[in-house]
Order: structure tokens, then sequence, then C-alpha cells
């Protein structure tokens, strides 16, 4: 579905993975004007069993009216006895294929792209950023990508330019280890991966962001956002290592702390002036222009 909010474009329910009952759904947001457009693929939070895309209608809105599309998409929650990983992460990536596959359809800019996220989103944006990064770089010159390229057509990318991560969890054993004193009847991280850090610490180590905060990768900027008080994802365990290991490798990295916020404040309405996410929002977006 199609409508126009203002000057800005949003297309609601456009399937980008999966068919029939597991297919996924994003909505695009879509500044006004002529393209190709810079775009934002966000994921939301929410833990593992919760949240949809709905989470990011104020943030399409924002980064829409200041020149950056956003493509709000969900993905897969949590399903009795099955690890979600790494088919969760390939969610991600598919949602990222498909705008760069069908960027002319969007007037969409294929070479512009970046990842957001909060929490449960975070870790999905940042992991799912770094890995894709490893992956030979982006061409200078538009080539043919996609299902509508020919023959000759390689698979669309993954890589992205620039990530965008609200209190995200980056070491899942530090998380694990956490969640034994803190939650030890909730152990999302335990049931993320389907096996206890103690019996597979490798598979651990492979699905933390901060195992690929490294210099091949660092030509990825990060943006990374927490509040001081959040109860829920540790910044000490999470947000800080992650920044200062990324700043040692090389990488972009510019952050945003407030004061005093808890957890789930990014998704906030924008119209509350007191919003953490209302507060971020003027540096992101520089950030944005500078890097995306």
């Amino acid at each position: 579905m199609d409508e126009k909010s203002g000057a800005i474009g949003i297309s609601e329910g456009l399937a980008f993975s999966g068919q029939g009952t597991s297919v996924l759904l994003g909505d695009l947001y879509r500044p006004a004007g002529r393209g190709p457009h810079p775009v934002m693929v966000a994921v939301h939070g929410g833990g593992w069993g919760q949240g949809s895309r709905s989470c990011y209608r104020d943030w399409g809105r924002c980064l829409a009216a200041n020149g950056f599309a956003l493509f709000a998409v969900d993905r897969r929650h949590f399903k009795p006895d099955e690890a979600i990983y790494p088919r969760v992460i390939e969610d991600v990536q598919a949602a990222v294929r498909h705008l760069r596959s069908h960027a002319a359809s969007f007037d969409l800019d294929p070479r512009r792209m970046g990842l957001m996220g909060d929490s449960s989103g975070g870790y999905l944006a940042a992991l799912a950023g770094l890995v894709a990064a490893g992956a030979p770089p982006l061409p200078d010159r538009d080539t043919p990508c996609g299902e509508d390229a020919g023959r000759e057509a390689q698979p669309a990318s993954a890589a992205v330019r620039v990530v965008v991560a609200f209190y995200g969890v980056f070491d899942l054993a530090a998380e694990w280890n956490f969640e034994q004193v803190a939650r030890p009847f909730d152990r999302v991280t335990e049931r993320l991966l389907g096996v206890p850090l103690v019996d597979d610490r490798r598979r651990y180590f492979d699905a933390s962001p901060i195992a690929y905060a490294t210099r091949d990768r660092n030509h990825v900027a990060f943006f990374l956002a927490w509040g001081t008080a959040d109860e829920v994802v540790s910044e000490e365990l999470h947000s800080r290592p992650f920044a200062r290991t990324l700043a040692q490798a090389g990488f972009n990295v510019h952050t945003a702390i407030v004061p005093s916020a808890q957890h789930y404040w990014a998704t906030e309405p924008h119209d509350d002036e007191m919003s953490p996410a209302r507060l971020v929002a003027p540096r992101l977006v520089r950030f944005l222009r500078d890097y995306l």
C-alpha cells in the first residue's frame, strides 16, 4: 500500500524475503523529490519474541524529512526449540540485497546503504554490517545485480557504508555470563544460539559483532548510542568496549551517550520534546550526511 504523508512517500507491506506464512515485510519511507536517495535498513528490537517494523515509524518520517529513505523491516522471532541464529542474520542481509536489487524501482542509491537497529536489532545491524564488510568493496560505478540483471549477474551485495546501533549486545559470551546472574530463568542468548557458552565457545565468538571489529573492515562507519541508566543491556559490557574496540581498529565511530536514559528509548515518539530519540536525532542526521 502506498500513501503520502505530507511530502514523504510511504510504501507499506513490501515483501523482501520468504514466502507464504513465513514471508517478511518492510515499510519504505522515501524523501520528497527525485533520487536516487540514500537508504537505511532498520531492524526492530524487542528481545527475540516481540517488536515489529512499526517501531521505526517515527525514524522513517524523521530521516525521510532530512533526505534519507528508511526501510523498516520485520525479522523472525523465537520459535519453540528452534535456534534462530544464523537465519535471523540472513533476514537482515536479505533486506539489504532486496533493496539493492530493486534500487532503480524505488529511486534509491544502491551504493549508499546503511543498517540501524535498537537492542537486539542493534546487535543484528552491527553483526550483519561487519560480516558483509569482509566481502569485496562496492564498485564505484553501477553494475548489474539482482534477478533482473540477466544471466551474468552476481547476487546483490549485502555490504553497507554505515551502521547505527542503539544499546546493542555486541559480545555474546559476556552477555551469557551476565544472564546467569541477572536473568537465570530467561537465558535469551542461549536460546538465540541453541547451545550454552560452556559447550561451544566458538559459536559465541562467531556470533558476536565485536569479533569482527578488525582493521580490514573499518571502511564501515559506526554511530553508537546508549543511556547511562540501562539495566537491560550493560554499557560496561557492551557499548563502551565495542566503541573502544572499533576505535582501536581504525573505524570512524561516533557515540551519543544519553545521561540517565534507560532501555527502549530509541523508538519512542519524536513528538515528545524530552524524548532521548528526538534529542539524538540531529546528531544522527549529521553523521549520515557525513558518512552515508
